[in-house]
């Protein structure tokens, strides 16, 4: 039976319910998004949203942003959308893998893309399956990174 934690973050503001045998958030989340100059009602894509941590830090500091979330895990994205409730920080999510076309997000652009890509060659064997996807890269960092800039608006499209 898979177990839980409840760990708060940036003060007790976010709190995330995180499998204790799959992927976990950690600080780097909220350095991450410390780094995205979001403004009132601009768009943002999470590449890879795991638990929703670094979307809900956004939303944290600004509660009108409309996020999008992409993670190939549905257990992950199920923990993004309980830890969207419980911080009462609704957000889009969709199931998919980048190394293909994504009917949900064809045509969109968005003010920012975030992303924390798997840029391990090869995780420690006593790491379970989830956790491996969520670190092991299986696609390069070049389509990675390619993914995230065709989805996101040139900068004189941001108003």
């Amino acid at each position: 039976m898979e177990t839980f934690t409840y760990d708060a973050f940036l003060g007790g503001k976010i709190t995330l319910k995180q499998s204790k045998e799959s992927y976990r958030a950690t600080s780097d989340a909220i350095w991450l998004a410390s780094c995205v100059p979001v403004q009132k009602g601009q768009s943002v894509l999470d590449v890879g949203i795991g638990t929703g941590a670094v979307s809900l830090a956004l939303l944290e500091r600004e509660a009108s942003l409309e996020i999008t979330g992409i993670d190939k895990q549905p257990s992950l994205l199920l923990e993004a959308k309980e830890n969207a409730v419980l911080n009462k920080h609704p957000f889009t999510l969709v199931e998919g893998d980048i190394s293909a076309p994504l009917p949900a997000l064809k045509g969109h652009l968005f003010h920012h893309v975030v992303t924390n890509p798997p840029f391990f060659k090869q995780t420690p064997a006593r790491k379970g399956k989830n956790t491996a996807l969520a670190h092991q890269e299986q696609l390069p960092l070049a389509d990675w990174i390619g993914f995230c800039l065709k989805h996101v608006r040139r900068s004189e499209e941001h108003t």
